[in-house]
């Protein structure tokens, strides 16, 4: 490093004067423009922007069984992890000190109001949402300080950041679901996690993300899966009758209302409570139609008829192939795919 110049030469046409560094400090600045600690976004969906995204995500999650349930996979199996804390070996530190130093780190984390494991689950949650900001308290305990509590700050509460241009976070402001005040917390007081792999954004990326357009289809395709059974007439019974023949009858006198209505009642009842079952059946006349003339010719319809609907069911095995192909996509994106 001795030997390397301080401001190498910069070719005429680059246009851009040679700033003055070394190699123990930076020159470049974060990709994330922040203004007022307010992140400028480049999102242009709606339903993505700062106001809404996080409303968004947590319908998703609450919404579609396979988000809700690779969320709570994950975040369980963190949960479960055992954690140890090994007596460091080395750095001048004899080993009396050093089990001392490790059980006094391991009674500073188990020894929360909140237990650590939850403390795990929620802190994991970066991954799905960008980032997880939670706050932390300390106070002394039988001669030793440790944790009082780490409790979550809710990303949609988290108003602004407060960072320098080179993307380094010095404190978190938070606006007050309660009263709507803001609230500063400095960067020193909070256990902060991020999803910086592509981007340098203090929000993150995070899974979400990438699963709303997919999320966003599978509404759309259970909305059609709902439609097609809802408008499916495949199995509802329908009914032929000599209805005008019956009410002429009834007109000439030749029999009345109520003996119409009681020749009609066992196929009416039929078609409005049929359900399948050992005695379902009906029995109906199969005398046809004749036509008006001389041969009167007898028709190929019966007077008296009674069948169910029928119908392609194609289209639903296509909705079902869909729903199952953006199903397992978003269980390949959560990592929880079988």
């Amino acid at each position: 490093m001795a030997n390397m110049p301080e401001n190498p030469d910069i070719p005429e046409d680059v246009g851009v004067r040679p700033t003055p560094t070394g190699p123990d400090s930076m020159v470049g600045v974060s990709g994330t423009a922040i203004y007022g600690g307010y992140i400028v976004e480049q999102e242009q969906d709606s339903k993505l922007t700062r106001d809404q995204r996080y409303k968004t995500y947590s319908e998703m999650m609450n919404d579609i069984g396979i988000i809700n349930a690779g969320v709570r996979f994950f975040t369980n199996l963190l949960g479960r992890a055992q954690w140890k804390f090994m007596p460091a070996e080395g750095d001048g530190l004899d080993e009396g000190m050093a089990e001392q130093i490790a059980e006094a780190v391991h009674y500073a984390l188990h020894n929360c109001d909140t237990p650590w494991h939850r403390i795990v689950r929620r802190m994991s949650m970066y991954r799905f949402y960008g980032f997880s900001v939670q706050e932390w308290t300390a106070e002394e305990r039988e001669g030793k300080i440790c944790f009082a509590d780490i409790q979550p700050r809710a990303q949609r509460t988290i108003e602004k950041f407060h960072t320098n241009q080179r993307g380094e976070v010095f404190g978190f402001i938070q606006e007050s679901p309660h009263d709507y005040k803001q609230l500063y917390i400095p960067r020193w007081k909070t256990v902060y996690a991020v999803d910086d792999t592509l981007n340098d954004s203090p929000e993150g990326y995070g899974l979400f993300r990438g699963l709303y357009r997919p999320a966003t289809q599978l509404r759309e395709y259970l909305q059609l899966e709902s439609y097609g059974f809802q408008t499916d007439l495949r199995g509802i019974p329908k009914g032929t009758a000599p209805l005008s023949q019956l009410q002429q009858m009834v007109d000439e006198g030749r029999i009345t209302e109520a003996q119409m209505q009681s020749i009609l009642n066992p196929m009416k009842t039929f078609i409005q409570s049929h359900k399948r079952n050992p005695q379902l059946g009906m029995l109906l006349d199969s005398m046809p139609y004749h036509a008006a003339g001389d041969n009167q010719a007898p028709s190929s319809t019966p007077q008296w008829n009674l069948e169910l609907l029928k119908g392609s069911s194609q289209s639903h095995q296509d909705i079902a192939r869909a729903i199952t192909r953006l199903n397992s996509e978003m269980a390949r994106m959560l990592g929880v795919e079988n």
